[in-house]
């Protein structure tokens, strides 16, 4: 599920660091391109743009298998014989944006298990809770791109779904109307 607005969102918060690198968490292990950790002191000298783009698409695809584990851990019983399950299908049935925020969490923090509250309402597609569990200490204009890009859009739809559902209430007829003056 790595598309084009996850790969744009991820460049944004993530900001471009070349082949210097930088070292944005204070731990003497440097980032390259778009959060790329470098653990094993690879030479980024030479690198171009596409080789830069190449790694963020391969980081996330990283991301997302272990954002997809963890998420199933959480949410199916082991395989008989194994500590993890393989049915993925919880995962796989996620909107796009729930699977972004949890690409986003596993390629930041490395671990959406360490945010129970917010995986729950995930699996239960409540943006209500999610929207109220998204944040992540420290990371201010991550955590507003974050909303801005994945929640709020879910938040809307919510809104008129529910509205619609009780059509006959004029307030609900405004969230309607509200809804389809801002598309």
């Amino acid at each position: 599920m790595i598309d084009e607005k996850l790969i744009k969102f991820m460049k944004e918060v993530e900001g471009f660091h070349g082949d210097k690198g930088k070292d944005v968490e204070g731990d003497g292990i440097l980032t390259f391109g778009y959060g790329h950790k470098n653990y094993d002191k690879k030479d980024f000298s030479g690198y171009t743009q596409e080789m830069y783009d190449s790694l963020l698409v391969d980081d996330l695809n990283k991301a997302e298998g272990r954002a997809r584990q963890q998420f199933t851990n959480m949410f199916n019983e082991s395989d008989e014989g194994l500590d993890y399950s393989t049915n993925y299908e919880t995962y796989d049935t996620l909107s796009n944006d729930a699977k972004a925020i949890l690409i986003d969490f596993a390629y930041n923090v490395g671990n959406v298990r360490t945010y129970p509250k917010l995986s729950e309402a995930i699996l239960n597609n409540d943006w209500d809770t999610i929207s109220k569990e998204y944040e992540r200490p420290n990371l201010g204009q991550r955590n507003d791109i974050l909303y801005e890009s994945y929640i709020a859009p879910n938040m809307v739809n919510n809104k008129v779904f529910n509205a619609v559902q009780d059509s006959t209430a004029t307030p609900n007829l405004d969230i309607i109307q509200e809804s389809i003056q801002n598309k």
